[in-house]
């Protein structure tokens, strides 16, 4: 296997799962995912970002990807939501923890993590994974979301693999219509946070509004590199 950010000791650590599923609406209902900034489709530059922390990375999305983009998607496994409902990120962490039981099943033992990141984050630090990897391990915690700016980011996550049937468990609420929110969830589970403190650029920009695309634009052309060193000198 190819070496990695995600690798201690020679043994992959965990999966991730990239969200692509959002319905945009304050884009007006425009597929983030094929956004193009700087030439590049977000799905692009957001894959990017998670390639290089795990060899094992798939994409969740509750429909077909469009002809522009399947190309680029072809080339990873793509996972469908369980329920119809529109459930938002929650059947996507579903659908990755339900991967990585499958994976550990086919003997990948050394898999006890998914990572998760959402599509509209195209800023996401390069070594988020083994960061929250090594504070999941210091805080003796089985879930760890990032938080930057005073705001968590609940989309942002490592999810040990027995945490599954309780994701699972709150997805079928979805049926009765009484399902808790993504940070709810993690409330719950006593998540812990990973501090990326107050500094700007925040790593964890999202575009969830057209006002956001003008400062996408000029990150992507300044393009920082942001690291564990950087997010300890923020805070």
């Amino acid at each position: 296997m190819a070496a990695s950010l995600q690798t201690l000791e020679d043994r992959p650590l965990f999966c991730a799962v990239l969200l692509a599923g959002g319905q945009g609406k304050r884009l007006g209902y425009r597929d983030k995912a094929t956004l193009i900034l700087k030439g590049k489709p977000l799905l692009a530059h957001s894959l990017d970002r998670l390639r290089p922390q795990t060899d094992y990375l798939a994409i969740s999305r509750n429909e077909d990807m469009p002809p522009s983009l399947q190309g680029l998607s072809s080339r990873y496994r793509l996972l469908a939501d369980c329920v119809s409902s529109r459930p938002g990120p929650l059947a996507g962490v579903a659908a990755g923890l339900s991967w990585l039981k499958d994976l550990r099943a086919q003997g990948h033992t050394s898999l006890e993590w998914l990572l998760t990141a959402s599509v509209d984050s195209p800023f996401l630090p390069q070594d988020f994974g083994i960061q929250c990897l090594k504070h999941a391990q210091s805080q003796d915690s089985k879930l760890v979301m990032a938080e930057s700016q005073g705001r968590f980011h609940p989309t942002h996550a490592l999810w040990h693999y027995s945490l599954q049937a309780d994701v699972q468990q709150c997805l079928e609420a979805v049926k009765t219509a009484k399902a808790p929110s993504l940070m709810s969830l993690m409330r719950q589970l006593s998540a812990e946070s990973l501090s990326y403190g107050t500094e700007q650029p925040d790593p964890f920009l999202n575009i969830n509004r057209p006002e956001d695309i003008p400062e996408a634009l000029k990150r992507l052309t300044q393009r920082p590199a942001y690291n564990a060193k950087e997010r300890q000198a923020g805070g």
